[in-house]
């Protein structure tokens, strides 16, 4: 028996072997050859089988469990919420193609044809109830967001005015010296 052929790879069968696959025994060169086509079958399968092996080894403390419980939930919740507005995304973009023709400034009678009969029972509910704040957002003037620590405008005593009137307590700043005449920039 020739000792070069049975130490050559099985996969590529150029390069001399110097591994073996723990799964099916073939003698291989490289990781190249490991993941070929030919191989992929029995190395994937060995991949799943240890990580199918770690899993089943894991053991997750109450704890843990409560948490990875609560992540799913939150998952859930979330996954329910985008559905949500997906619809109502939806809606509101049904609304606004059966409305696209009608002057919404003039004609009510074309505009209360184009609701739902859901739609309508829901506006004679606001108009009978007198609940239109849940539909317009509160607005808050800019000036109450933030109490100014000094008042912007002061009222300012004569006696203080009086007091400053002395053209030496003013800071001017120093003329330039190389400021032309007003003639040179005209034509």
């Amino acid at each position: 028996m020739d000792q070069t052929k049975s130490f050559s790879c099985k996969i590529c069968h150029e390069q001399k072997a110097v591994y073996t696959c723990p799964k099916c025994q073939i003698p291989y060169c490289s990781v190249k050859c490991y993941q070929h086509n030919s191989h992929e079958k029995c190395s994937e399968k060995f991949y799943e089988d240890n990580v199918v092996e770690d899993l089943q080894q894991m053991k997750a403390s109450d704890e843990e469990k409560k948490v990875i419980m609560q992540l799913l939930k939150n998952f859930e919740q979330e996954c329910a919420d985008d559905e949500e507005a997906m619809l109502h995304n939806e809606k509101i973009a049904d609304l606004a193609s059966r409305l696209a023709g009608v002057d919404l400034d003039g004609d009510s009678q074309e505009i209360w044809m184009q609701l739902s009969e859901k739609e309508r029972k829901e506006f004679k509910k606001i108009v009978q109830e007198q609940n239109f704040s849940n539909l317009i957002p509160e607005w808050l003037p800019w000036w109450t967001y933030k109490k100014a620590k000094k008042p912007l405008v002061v009222e300012v005593d004569a006696e203080e005015v009086e007091e400053q009137d002395d053209p030496s307590d003013f800071k001017f700043p120093k003329i330039s010296t190389k400021i032309q005449p007003f003639s040179h920039f005209t034509v």
